[in-house]
């Protein structure tokens, strides 16, 4: 029980956004509380088993890395084979949520949408490499965000993004 905890541990200090030149370090840990934070904004009155899993949906890095996004969303094969490994070291570490449709949607939003805050703060301290995740992020959610309180919550992420950033359409930046 102790190696499962010590393993789940290790998941938190995983080095996130290794292809991305960034100016602080992000970890695992304090992405996975961001997450936390956006369910509880998505969907106030959630199941703790979501909240456990806002926390606990990227220990699995620990053992299979962190791909980063870009490269799951142009080799969709790759990442269908790295989700059969992540489900395999979830169960060993005995990470099995049981969410529905629903908050499995909420849950990828405030994954994406931490994303996205995560490099804006960066793009606000001046790192212009961190625009691109930003609108990627803010593409993908265009697309995947359709229950209603994760589409309000992806307006308002864009309206603020956007509004901070100045660009009208985000596109015309790439």
């Amino acid at each position: 029980m102790i190696n499962v905890l010590i393993n789940k541990r290790l998941g938190g200090e995983v080095k996130r956004f290794h292809t991305v030149p960034m100016l602080k370090e992000h970890l695992v840990a304090s992405h996975s509380w961001g997450v936390a934070l956006h369910v509880q904004h998505i969907h106030p009155d959630c199941r703790k088993e979501l909240i456990i899993a806002a926390l606990e949906h990227d220990i699995h890095e620990h053992i299979t890395g962190d791909m980063s996004a870009v490269t799951k969303w142009d080799f969709p094969m790759m990442a269908h084979a790295l989700n059969k490994v992540e489900d395999t070291v979830n169960i060993k570490l005995g990470i099995t949520p049981n969410l529905t449709p629903f908050e499995e949607q909420v849950l990828k939003t405030a994954d994406m949408a931490d994303l996205v805050l995560c490099c804006f703060m960066e793009y606000q301290l001046g790192n212009q490499a961190a625009l691109k995740p930003i609108i990627r992020g803010i593409d993908f959610l265009a697309d995947f965000c359709t229950v209603d309180c994760c589409a309000l919550f992806y307006e308002e992420l864009c309206e603020y993004v956007v509004g901070k950033i100045g660009l009208g359409v985000w596109h015309d930046s790439e």
